[in-house]
Parts: structure tokens; C-alpha cells; sequence
């Protein structure tokens, strides 16, 4: 009726958030930062949303959390919120200082509490939210963490919210009753702010009915067509030949999984399993192989970790497997990698955790085994009957096949109410990854591999431009293996620089907008004396891609000092600081630029002053005695000409933390150099045992040039400590830790000037065997080599290190490895007679009595080890360790006392 009370009655509904029209613009709001990268379940589910609803809109904008660049994929964008504000940062910083005050079972959900609140706290990204959500017509939400904020946001604007909550949170909290039900509440009322929640598992679903939340099920998806697909062929060869991946035994099992608690233990048990795998009788060996950020990349015996890997890799390692193995121990929702694993046609083993949500029958479509001691001979069992393997595999196939995301993501459909689209032909789905595995065999020399992988190309014209492109020549050196981030970050921890600019310049040809990459590249070349016009400009770059503007700046900064641009590097180091103003890296880049400020200043006087000297010359300059000359024939006296001093460079400073301090030493130039090259020769004269007189010279030196009077003391009195000088020594101590009384070393360096000046036996100095040897014990030492240590050590004399340093690095090794463990303890008792730093060797002391049983002892020295330095973060910890082996029995006596505990949620 067209009347005022109808006008009325229109205007004050009710439900008026539904947009009327057709669903033309979809924003997708993903709050973790692994979108574009797919590296997690989350991610890979949220992905393939994606993919559904681009057919249906005109377009997509996904907004994830952290940088991202803006990322086009047809009508689909996806671009990140952004970086953390500056007062965001600093509350995180404050919750994180409050949270290590509650007990240890609240402290590993730290993270489910701040990604509550980080959106609230955050005023830049709401209103950078604030802009998608208006520009689209539904908002489709992931994770209930920011419902309290994009909720409100949406339903001013009219938009409908679809929450999508991947598992109910609440019930990952154990062991914190108080906690448990404080995430219950944060939860239920994130929840109750959408207008449609969608969840995963039909227990989910009543657990979430329970609290007043009607939920549409809507299962963990995958894409059928493909991991359904039989269309790549070889895959063995595949992973071999393309990625350089020598996989472990005739036949390998397999386990994908992201950085999730449940995933790292069953990492854990995959260990175990491959050590059985390899104890049983038989000629073929069995390994395992893990893929994904659950462990990082290793190889021990039959066990291969591959760390990240890519889609065309996991794809081949699915169609190389015999066996796919989910150990999973708890979990909530449903297992995206166990329906990912059935689709690609694999035999699934795993617990009912891996299968949870999921309606299958044991022994048909997969097998179910809850006691991971048999999962060695399950295998043994599956792998020789192939029949029945493959039976399995077929019919968790044809399972899966109902759970491709075209058919599993229709409740979006009709809640969203998105226009139909036509069908997809299901061999689009697999023809992008075998032209970009054809494209790396072609530039790899493996033309027989790429014509095998393009058989199945319809497009025979496409087939035939990758077949044409040139193939290396035979002799020459194919494209180099690819490894993920995580190799390269092992090689430049390493310095092997140039393996890192050779394999980072191959990754950017092919993708060319990845900062980490570019950051990277930007050290490697900073560090091995490359151009510095190229450094900058991956530095920028890097920045521009996204990754933390924190190391970029402080990079920058490092580049400008040794270019001599103060103010440069002092602003880049104030920008780092107010990326990250706490904690110690921010107290350090804050007195970098202090530094650079103040040599930028004394570099400003002494131009005045030398401007004012020479002007005095020319002013002074007269004529020969007893003729005055005429000003036209007055000629200005030029100053003299001055040598400008040497400074060391990246190469000579990677040369001194590889322990070639007589590599250094020989490189020395002649002529003026600067401070930083006087204290790099007195710290390698030094260190090696050289020449400790020449080494006090170029520290003083280095303090006459102006280097950092911190650095240049502390080596200096460590020197004179050594040589038995002990005022000198004591009063360099002091000095140092006045020169930089905020940090954390200040109460160590008074502490060693108190050791030297109150010291009743000076020992007497190391001799050169320790000094030689010292730097290559502890490069053992760190790298796990306990037996070399030990090896090592007990060529040198007893008293070669007087200090008792060669004494507790021998202690540590033979505890560690569990060698000699009363050994042991005879060379700690021997390190604090000679003087070792007390806190280390108490705590040390502490650890192998306690292995050894012997609690009052073992307690005794935890509190020494807090007591010698109170202020430190470890003395909490010290504390209740000490707390922890004197109640322990009284513990054991009342757990065993105790009656059965029958709460599922301690977990299987």
C-alpha cells in the first residue's frame, strides 16, 4: 500500500542489512598473514573460497593481516592490512610482559587472547578495513578473533557478515580452567555478531548449538579435479629431477602440515617411526619424508624433512607416495591435509583425529590407528599387499570426490545469494601446474621430462613454445636447485654469500615481488662487498615488498655508516626505532643513532675548525723579507695534502667471524686507517694470539681515531686481564660500562672489574695452543660436534686456559652428549675454582646434578646461579627450577595417590 504508514512501517524494519541486489563485490577477511602463500590448512581453505566466489562476482578483495603487496589474480585481489601501528606494537609488547606472570599453562595461548584484541588496538588498520568493507556488498569473515570489530563496522554500512570459524578455539585450551572459559566467552559473543556462522565439523556444529549458535556445516574442501587427477606423470622423477630432492629409501610415506601444536607432535612421532621403519627385516627400505613448516629441513637416515615446499612439488610428492601418514594427537574441526591426501588417490593411515568430521569406514576407505607403536607394522602390512593398498586408495578417492570445494562451498551460495555459474572443464585445473613444470625441466636440460609433462596439454600450440625454448648445452651446468627460504637462511648464516646471490637472483627471475628474497640478496651482497648502489636498491625493495621495515632500516643504516652518510644512518635507525621501539634491539638502534648523531656533529666541528685553520694560513702567507708583495701577486698557500684513511671492508670483517684472524692480519694495508680497521687488527691480533703488544696499540689507536669507546675498552681490558695488568684492566672495565650504562653488559663489566681489582691469585695468561684453539672448539661446540670438542680439548695441556673457560666448555660437551657425566662434574667443580663465570657454571652444575639425582645439590646451585645475577631474565626460571626438583617427589607421591583422571581435556 502507498501510504504514510506502509513509508513508515518500511523505513523502521527490522532486518534491513541484506543488500538487495545481486552480490557484485565479495571482501574476504583473513586475519593471519599466509594468504597468498598457502602454506596452512587456513590458508588453503580460504584460497579456495576465493576461487569459488570469482565466478560469481565481478570482484573479490581478500584482506589479510601483516604487508602484503597488492596481488592480482584475475578478478581476485589480495592485499594486506598492513603493518602493526606504532601503539599497537607497544600494548603487544605490554601484554607480552604481563603474560609471562600467569602461570605455564595460560602461557602458549598468549596468541588466542592478543588476536582478540590486536584489531581493537589498532586504529590505522580498522579504518583501512573500514574502506574495503564499503566498497563491497557481502563481507565474508574468517575466524571469529576480529566478529566484535568488522561485525559493527559491516552492519552500519548495510553489509551482510558470513563468519567462517575453521575450529571451535575454546576447546584447544587445556589445563587452565579460568582461561577456558574466558575464551568460551570471548568466542560465543564474537559468533553471536554474525549474521551467519559456517563451521567445519558436525561436532563443531553441536558443540556451537549448545551455546544458542546455529551453524551451517560446510566440510574442510579440496579440489578434486586437481589432486583427483592422474595427469602427472612421473612423479618420482619429478621431485628428483626438478627439485633436486633425494628421497629416502626405495618407497617413502608421507605427512604434510603447517606450525600447529598438533602437527609438531606428530613430527615427533614421525621420527620414531622412521627409526622403527628402518629396524625392519626386508630388502626395501622405507623412508619418511614431511613436508611443510612442522619441522625444519633435515635428512637423518630414513627420516627427510623438506620444509616449505610449493604446489607443483606437493602435488608430485603426493603422486610418489605409497603411503600418506597423519599421527595427529588432538584437534578440533576437521583435517583439511587427510581429505587433500584421500583426493590425490593415496592409502591414508592416520589416528581418528586425522579423520575427525569425516564419515569414513576403517579398512575401506582408510585405515584408522590410534596407537602410533603400530603404525610400523600397519605399513609393513600395507606395502606388501599392493592390491589391497590400492583398493583402499581408490575408494578414499571416490570419497573425497565429494568434498571437492564446487559442492562444499554451496551453503555460501545460498547465503551470500551469489549468482550461478557454468562448470569448469576439469582438465583447466591441473594445466597451469604442468606448463610450469614443463617450463622448469626445460630450463633444468630435462627435454624427455618436460615432453612427458605436456601429453596431457590440449593446447598442443602452448606445448610446442615451451618444447622450442633453447635447452643448456650438454657439458654446461644446469639451473641451479631451488631450495625454500629456510635453506637459504642456513647459507647465510653460514656466509656462503654467493650461493645465496646465485640462487635468490635465479628465484626473483621468476617471481619478482618477494621482499624476503630481496632482503636476502641485499645482505649477502652488503656483506661480501658488493655494489653498494645495488644494495640500496634491494634494501628499497625489500621494503616495498613487504617485508619488516625494522631489519630493512637497520640494514639501511649499516650501509649509510660505512658510506659516511651520518645523518643518513641516524634517520634510518630512528625510523627502525619507531618500527620497534622495545626491548634490546630497540635500545640498540636508538644508540646507534645517538652515535651517528654525535659523529655527525664532531665530523661538523672539525670542518669548522679546518676551515678556520686554513683560512688563518692563506692569511698569514707574506712575501720575502723587505718588499712588500702586492695583493694581485699574493698567492694562497694550499693546505697539506692529507691521506684519507682506509676502512675495513664487509669481505675482511666475514673473514674475522669465520676465525681467519691470520688472513686478516695479512690483508692490513699500508697507510692511514681508520678506527674501525685498528680495532678489527687488535681484536684478530687478539683472539689469535699474535701479537698481544701490537694488539694494545692498535686499541689505542682505534680509541685516538674515534671508534666506539665501548667496544674498543671492553676488548682492551679482556687483553689487559689477560696480560696481568690488572689496574689498567679494572679501570678499562669501568670505563666501558660508563660509556654505555643502559645496557645489559653495564653490570657484567663492573663485575669484572670487581673480579680483577679483588681477585686474590692472578692466573697467569692463556697459552697460544687455547688461543689458537679456542675459536674452533667453540664453532664445535655450537654445531652440535660434541665428541670433537672433547676430542679436541684433551690435546691441549691441563693448564692451557687458566680463566676455566676450556674447563666448562669441556664440561658442557661431555654433559650434553652424555659421555662422562662424573667427568663432568669434576670439570665444573674445576671452572669455578679457576674462576668461570659463576652464573653459567652454577646452572650448568645444576642441570648434571640433577640428571645425576641429586636434588639438595642440584638446588643449591640453581639459587646460586639466580643470586649471581638477580636482575636477569633467567632468574625466574633458575628459581623455579630449583622450586621444581625439591617437590618433584612430593608431586610423584601425590599423582600416584591420586585417582584415575577421566577429563578428555588433557587430551589422548
Amino acid at each position: 500500500m502507498h501510504n504514510g504508514a506502509a513509508l513508515v512501517a518500511d523505513l523502521f524494519a527490522q532486518d534491513r542489512r541484506a543488500p538487495a541486489l545481486p552480490v557484485e563485490r565479495a571482501a574476504v577477511v583473513y586475519p593471519f598473514a599466509d594468504l597468498a602463500e598457502g602454506h596452512s590448512g587456513a590458508s588453503r581453505r580460504c584460497s579456495l573460497l576465493l576461487d569459488y566466489l570469482a565466478p560469481s562476482c565481478k570482484a573479490v578483495h581478500a584482506s589479510q593481516g601483516g604487508s602484503h603487496p597488492v596481488e592480482r589474480r584475475g578478478n581476485i585481489t589480495i592485499e594486506g592490512l598492513g603493518q602493526p601501528s606504532r601503539a599497537s606494537r607497544l600494548l603487544r609488547g605490554v601484554l607480552h610482559v604481563v603474560w609471562k606472570a600467569t602461570p605455564q599453562s595460560w602461557r602458549r595461548h598468549e596468541w588466542l587472547v592478543w588476536e582478540y584484541l590486536r584489531l581493537r588496538l589498532d586504529g590505522p588498520m580498522r579504518r583501512r578495513l573500514r574502506r574495503v568493507i564499503a566498497r563491497s556488498d557481502v563481507v565474508f569473515l574468517e575466524y571469529p578473533f576480529w566478529a566484535p570489530v568488522v561485525a559493527p563496522l559491516a552492519h552500519r554500512l548495510g553489509r551482510k557478515v558470513i563468519l567462517s570459524t575453521y575450529d571451535v578455539l575454546a576447546e584447544q585450551v587445556t589445563g587452565a580452567g579460568l582461561l577456558r572459559r574466558l575464551a568460551w566467552g570471548m568466542e560465543v559473543r564474537a559468533l553471536r555478531r554474525a549474521d551467519h556462522v559456517v563451521t567445519v565439523s558436525p561436532v563443531d556444529q553441536a558443540l556451537l548449538a549448545a551455546h544458542g549458535i546455529a551453524a551451517v556445516l560446510s566440510p574442510n574442501p579440496t579440489d578434486a579435479r586437481l589432486f583427483g587427477l592422474d595427469a602427472l606423470p612421473q612423479p618420482r622423477a619429478v621431485v628428483t629431477e626438478l627439485y633436486d630432492v633425494t628421497l629416502p629409501g626405495d618407497d617413502f610415506v608421507l605427512f604434510v602440515g603447517s606450525r600447529h601444536e598438533p602437527n609438531l607432535i606428530a613430527v615427533e612421532r614421525l621420527r620414531d617411526l622412521a627409526a622403527e621403519l628402518a629396524r625392519l627385516p626386508g630388502q626395501r627400505r622405507i623412508g619418511v619424508v614431511v613436508a611443510g613448516r612442522c619441522a625444519e629441513p633435515a635428512c637423518e637416515g630414513n627420516f627427510l624433512a623438506l620444509g616449505r615446499v610449493d604446489d607443483e612439488l606437493l602435488l608430485a610428492l603426493y603422486g610418489a607416495a605409497r603411503v600418506v601418514v597423519i599421527p595427529l594427537p588432538f584437534g578440533t574441526g576437521s583435517s583439511l591435509k587427510t581429505v587433500e591426501a584421500m583426493a590425490a588417490g593415496v592409502t591414508v593411515l592416520g589416528t581418528a583425529v586425522a579423520f575427525r568430521g569425516l564419515a569414513i569406514t576403517d579398512g575401506i576407505d582408510a585405515i584408522v590407528e590410534d596407537a602410533p607403536d603400530r603404525f610400523a607394522a600397519r605399513l609393513a602390512g600395507l606395502l606388501a599387499d599392493a592390491d589391497r593398498a590400492r583398493k583402499i586408495a581408490v575408494a578414499g578417492r571416490e570419497f573425497a570426490t565429494a568434498y571437492d570445494y564446487r559442492h562444499c562451498y554451496a551453503p555460501y551460495r545460498e547465503l551470500a545469494k551469489l549468482a550461478p555459474v557454468a562448470a569448469v572443464p576439469s582438465e583447466a585445473a591441473l594445466e597451469p601446474v604442468l606448463i610450469g613444470l614443463a617450463h622448469r625441466a626445460m630450463r633444468r636440460g630435462q627435454a624427455d621430462l618436460a615432453n612427458s609433462l605436456l601429453a596431457g596439454i590440449a593446447d598442443r600450440d602452448v606445448a610446442a613454445s615451451i618444447l622450442a625454448l633453447p635447452v643448456p648445452i650438454a657439458g654446461m651446468s644446469a639451473a641451479p636447485a631451488m631450495p625454500g627460504k629456510d635453506v637459504l637462511w642456513q647459507s647465510f648464516h653460514a656466509r656462503e654469500y654467493g650461493r645465496v646471490i646465485q640462487v635468490a637472483e635465479a628465484l626473483l627471475a621468476d617471481r619478482r615481488r618477494d621482499g624476503e628474497l630481496h632482503f636476502m640478496l641485499a645482505q649477502s651482497l652488503h656483506n661480501s662487498g658488493g655494489d653498494t648502489a645495488r644494495v640500496h636498491a634491494e634494501y628499497v625493495a625489500a621494503a616495498r615488498d613487504g617485508f619488516d621495515l625494522f631489519w630493512v632500516r637497520v640494514g639501511l643504516a649499516r650501509l649509510e655508516t660505512e658510506l659516511g652518510h651520518q645523518r643518513r644512518a641516524a634517520w634510518h635507525n630512528l625510523r627502525a626505532f619507531a618500527v620497534r621501539p622495545w626491548g634490546r634491539a630497540g635500545r640498540d638502534v636508538l644508540g646507534a643513532a645517538l652515535r651517528s648523531v654525535l659523529r655527525a656533529v664532531r665530523a661538523d666541528i672539525r670542518a669548522v675548525f679546518l676551515a678556520a685553520g686554513r683560512a688563518a694560513v692563506a692569511r698569514t702567507a707574506v712575501a720575502p723579507i723587505g718588499r712588500a708583495a702586492p695583493d694581485a701577486a699574493r698567492v694562497e698557500v694550499p693546505p697539506p695534502a692529507r691521506a684519507v684513511p682506509i676502512a675495513p671492508t664487509p669481505r675482511l670483517w666475514g673473514m674475522f667471524h669465520a676465525g681467519q684472524f691470520v688472513d686478516v692480519v695479512s690483508l692490513a694495508p699500508d697507510g692511514p686507517l681508520t678506527g674501525e680497521f685498528h680495532f678489527l687488527l687488535a681484536q684478530s691480533l687478539h683472539n689469535g694470539g699474535l701479537d698481544r703488544q701490537a694488539a694494545l696499540r692498535h686499541y689505542a689507536a682505534a680509541m685516538a681515531a674515534g671508534y666506539d669507546r665501548y667496544w674498543t675498552l671492553a676488548g682492551r681490558a679482556r687483553l689487559r686481564r689477560e696480560l696481568g695488568q690488572r689496574w689498567p684492566a679494572a679501570r678499562d672495565y669501568l670505563l666501558a660500562a660508563l660509556a654505555r650504562p643502559w645496557s645489559r653488559e653495564a653490570p657484567c663489566l663492573l663485575r669484572q672489574a670487581g673480579s680483577v681489582l679483588f681477585q686474590r691469585r692472578w692466573p697467569v695468561p692463556p697459552s697460544a695452543e687455547w688461543l689458537a684453539a679456542r675459536e674452533r672448539l667453540w664453532a664445535m661446540f655450537n654445531a652440535g660436534d660434541m665428541r670433537g670438542v672433547v676430542a679436541l680439548a684433551q690435546t691441549l695441556p691441563p693448564d692451557a686456559c687458566p680463566n676455566g673457560e676450556l674447563d666448562f666448555v669441556l664440561a658442557q660437551s661431555l654433559h650434553n652428549a652424555a659421555i662422562d657425566l662424573p667427568g663432568a662434574l669434576r670439570h665444573y667443580d674445576r671452572a669455578l675454582a679457576r674462576g668461570c663465570t659463576r652464573r653459567w657454571a652454577w646452572a650448568e652444575r645444576a642441570r648434571l646434578r640433577r640428571d645425576l639425582g641429586q636434588r639438595w645439590p642440584a638446588a643449591r646451585d640453581f639459587v646460586l646461579a639466580t643470586l649471581a645475577r638477580p636482575w636477569s631474565r633467567e632468574a625466574p626460571r633458575l628459581l623455579r627450577q630449583a622450586a621444581s626438583v625439591l617437590l618433584r617427589p612430593i608431586w610423584l607421591l601425590l599423582r600416584n595417590r591420586s585417582p584415575a583422571v577421566t577429563d578428555r581435556s588433557l587430551g589422548p
